[in-house]
């Protein structure tokens, strides 16, 4: 749902700053893939929502890299 709600708020913040059809539609799928590195974490860390320790904290930054990762897999980065 987080996902959903950041690329409806992407795509609305897009068009209302001007961009093309193009553009709008590029935030949206990068709004929506944005969090796609999370798959590669363990359940524990990905659907803990607080209170890390500093190694879970450590760990949970990771899905940045990863979704980085798979984005260019996909050939959207």
């Amino acid at each position: 749902m987080h996902s959903l709600n950041v690329t409806i708020l992407s795509m609305l913040l897009a068009k209302a700053s001007g961009m093309d059809a193009k553009q709008t539609h590029d935030i949206g799928v990068a709004a929506l893939l944005h969090d796609i590195g999370k798959i590669m974490l363990p359940d524990r860390i990905r659907w803990h929502d607080k209170d890390f320790t500093p190694a879970e904290k450590n760990l949970y930054e990771t899905h940045v890299a990863h979704s980085l990762t798979l984005a260019k897999k996909m050939g959207c980065a």
